[in-house]
């Protein structure tokens, strides 16, 4: 999650649960967040209509590590 701070994205709640927001080029990308101990769960909640789903993706296992993948 460091790295979407670096990217001056935010990052709110606590240690098991939160939000996460990034601003882009082409707007805003937000989220919610769960971490139960093993798995890091990520919900998209909104994103630009030009920004493909599949690179947010790409852009949080290279943040978080994979897998991220699973909907």
């Amino acid at each position: 999650m460091d790295e979407i701070r670096r990217r001056g994205g935010t990052i709110s709640g606590s240690e098991s649960e939160g939000s996460v927001s990034v601003d882009t080029p082409l707007g805003q990308v937000e989220g919610s967040w769960s971490f139960d101990g093993e798995e890091l769960s990520v919900t998209l909640l909104r994103k630009p209509a030009m920004v493909p789903e599949t690179l947010i993706w790409e852009r949080l296992d290279a943040a978080c590590g994979p897998p991220i993948g699973r909907a």
